[in-house]
């Protein structure tokens, strides 16, 4: 898959035809964070229990879900509140 896609960057022949290939990547990568966010939505429920993994300062530590809105929540660990990324979290 990956040399269909090398082939195809360097068939382009023009600004006009790689800013359209920026576009439809950048259309892309927004459908799929908005697939990864509602599916964590989904998942997840006010009051569960969360982990953030890829976090570096709260890597391990279990957290409440205090809110959930569009693309952010609201988790309490140890009783400090932080507002983080829905796609960071995870369910403990």
């Amino acid at each position: 898959m990956k040399s269909s896609i090398v082939k195809a960057i360097n068939s382009i022949s023009s600004m006009d035809e790689m800013n359209a290939v920026i576009d439809m990547i950048k259309i892309k990568q927004k459908q799929l964070r908005s697939k990864d966010i509602n599916s964590a939505k989904m998942a997840l429920r006010v009051g569960d229990s969360v982990i953030l993994p890829d976090s570096k300062k709260l890597a391990g530590k279990v957290g409440e879900l205090l809110e959930l809105r569009r693309t952010k929540a609201t988790v309490s660990f140890g009783g400090d509140r932080w507002t983080v990324p829905i796609s960071m979290l995870r369910g403990a």
